[in-house]
């Protein structure tokens, strides 16, 4: 397991949580996202959030806590990981969750 940092926002378009990619594009899925395992690297992701911003691409860009998981990039707190996976249950016909129903828990 590899820990870092994810940078995630929320697009301006329409609200959807994103995350930033080792290309500088958004993605919806967390899986994509470049992990940022050292402090210079973290600071960088910030930096290009920043820039992203000042575009009104994204808003809101910030890091999260978040370790690799085989191929998954699984947050560490749950508020993130609601986030990223998308709600606890199912609405407006949406019936199958984004992220893994066997993903393990993750730290409050």
């Amino acid at each position: 397991m590899a820990l870092g940092h994810v940078l995630t926002a929320n697009r301006l378009s329409d609200g959807i949580v994103v995350f930033l990619t080792a290309t500088s594009a958004w993605s919806e899925k967390i899986d994509e996202a470049v992990l940022a395992r050292e402090p210079l690297a973290a600071g960088a992701l910030e930096k290009r959030g920043a820039e992203f911003e000042d575009t009104n691409l994204v808003t809101g860009a910030y890091l999260i806590e978040a370790e690799r998981q085989g191929d998954a990039i699984v947050p560490t707190h749950v508020r993130e990981r609601i986030r990223a996976c998308g709600p606890t249950i199912a609405y407006l016909g949406a019936q199958t969750p984004p992220c893994q129903a066997d993903a393990p828990a993750v730290a409050a």
